[in-house]
């Protein structure tokens, strides 16, 4: 038997969304003393961070882009000096597999 979609209040899930994230509960255990899905929480949960995401603050907005412009330059002068943060190259995609030099 299908089962109705319930109805929640934005009251509701705001407080949800805030028991899971101070409640120091796991989020199954917020779920199930609200009476909703684990599924339904992290819903909720996922869609605050994209809003919060979507709209940060105007002074964090500005931190973010200069954090952003730093990372860019900083890629820049790695690809145009040929280093890399992950080190020297052990293997190369150019190389085929059956190209190994045998010692005799």
């Amino acid at each position: 038997m299908p089962q109705s979609h319930r109805r929640f209040t934005q009251e509701f899930r705001d407080e949800a969304v805030r028991l899971a994230e101070s409640s120091g509960r796991t989020r199954r255990e917020v779920a199930e003393d609200l009476g909703i899905g684990l599924s339904t929480l992290r819903h909720w949960l996922d869609r605050r961070r994209e809003h919060e995401i979507d709209h940060l603050p105007r002074d964090r907005q500005e931190d973010v882009t200069a954090e952003l412009q730093r990372l860019r330059r900083e890629n820049e002068i790695r690809a145009r000096s040929g280093t890399s943060s992950s080190g020297p190259r052990l293997f190369s995609p150019r190389r085929e597999v059956d190209e190994v030099p045998a010692h005799r």
